[in-house]
């Protein structure tokens, strides 16, 4: 086989390589390294030139190298560089460092050699490390982000089942009593005669506080109902139910004087149409009952779609508004807590739960519920609900 004499291009690229480069010789010297060698290694080409590769080499590997080298040179064969083999050099100070080793059989005027080329690993071992280990912090953070969901999930699933037993006991043991004091109360009422007034005022009381718990009982049992009975999404036309809405308070309407605009058509959205019927129902309902006496009073209803910049998902934004009393605005969010009252019984009706079921109804479809008010000018309740789920 012919000698091969280096071309001063083979030369240049010895030189300016980016890995290191080392000419091995027969019995595993070193003949020749380039300048990327000697920083790789920390050696000058004089100090390492002429030394036994095994210099280069961890003393834990050493001995078992040289029989690979041994090897190796009875049959030469050119190995390219393969990241699944885990190969350490040496530095002259004795740290280790994690390389790629590719090896070519060269012949030369300078006799039988192997071309080792040397790439430094180092920072994409670490990187690779750093990697790792915060994929295997993420498993273990989504590992216990599911075990505290598993414990929330079976916390809820613990709470739906008492708010259906809450259910069970509204609609059955407590309305049983009720029922029978309101009969019993009606038959003193028709059939005792001699009662004076002070003994009728108190039965009318009786009456009257019975039929409150009635009305109670049944606004909490419809609360619990929003998730325990709750029923699949569905294309929802928001325009049909509120037709038969407004159909169903078509009394309290005439009785208020009240005067609805609203803007045709609303959107169809995925829900629980009998949940959304409830929600307008309540809201509606709520703009009627609080008007102001000294003017005519108005209820407006109007909706559109709004798109988030930032996600780009689309919402249904829902007005329902009046011109009626109004409400400071530091009871913004007092207003939706269970039981939560602004006025007294006396002057306006209700059992402070109506309101605390629409919110439900809207976190249970994805929205949200807010309302904005100022005294004497009137209130707005604003539902928002995605106009896609998943």
């Amino acid at each position: 086989m012919p000698t091969h004499k280096p071309s001063q291009l083979e030369e240049t690229l010895f030189e300016f390589a980016p890995d290191a480069i080392l000419l091995v010789g027969a019995g595993g010297r070193i003949l020749r390294v380039n300048p990327q060698a000697e920083l790789l290694f920390g050696y000058s080409a004089k100090e390492i030139e002429g030394q036994l590769i095994e210099v280069l080499i961890p003393e834990r590997f050493r001995a078992r190298h040289v029989g690979l080298r041994d090897g190796y040179s009875e049959a030469p064969r050119p190995r390219r560089m393969a990241a699944s083999q885990e190969l350490w050099a040496r530095h002259k100070d004795g740290r280790e460092i994690a390389v790629e080793v590719a090896l070519g059989p060269q012949l030369s005027d300078r006799g039988a050699s192997v071309a080792c080329i040397v790439r430094d690993i180092t920072e994409r071992q670490m990187a690779q490390k750093a990697l790792q280990k915060a994929h295997d912090e993420l498993e273990h953070r989504v590992e216990k982000r599911t075990q505290e969901l598993s414990v929330a999930n079976d916390a809820l699933a613990r709470s739906n089942r008492e708010l259906q037993d809450f259910a069970y006991v509204a609609s059955h043991d407590l309305q049983e009593p009720l029922r029978k004091i309101q009969a019993f109360g009606e038959r003193l009422k028709t059939q005792a005669t001699g009662l004076d007034d002070a003994a009728k005022d108190y039965l009318g009381r009786m009456q009257n506080a019975a039929a409150r718990m009635q009305r109670l009982i049944q606004d909490l049992l419809a609360f619990s109902q929003v998730t325990t009975k709750a029923a699949p999404f569905e294309a929802v036309s928001l325009d049909r139910i509120l037709s038969e809405v407004l159909s169903d308070l078509e009394i309290r309407i005439e009785e208020t004087g009240a005067k609805i605009e609203a803007e045709r058509p609303l959107a169809i959205v995925l829900g629980d149409p009998t949940q959304f019927r409830q929600l307008l129902q309540n809201l509606i309902g709520n703009a009627l009952k609080f008007r102001d006496p000294g003017r005519p009073h108005v209820v407006r209803i109007a909706g559109r779609t709004i798109k988030d910049e930032v996600t780009g998902k689309e919402w249904y934004e829902l007005d329902i508004s009046d011109n009626g009393i109004g409400f400071e605005p530091r009871f913004t969010e007092r207003i939706f807590g269970l039981f939560q009252r602004l006025h007294s019984r006396d002057v306006y009706e209700g059992s402070g739960v109506g309101l605390a079921i629409c919110r439900k109804i809207a976190d249970r479809h994805g929205g949200r519920l807010t309302a904005t008010g100022q005294p004497g000018a009137g209130a707005t309740f604003t539902v928002v609900l995605p106009t896609k789920h998943g």
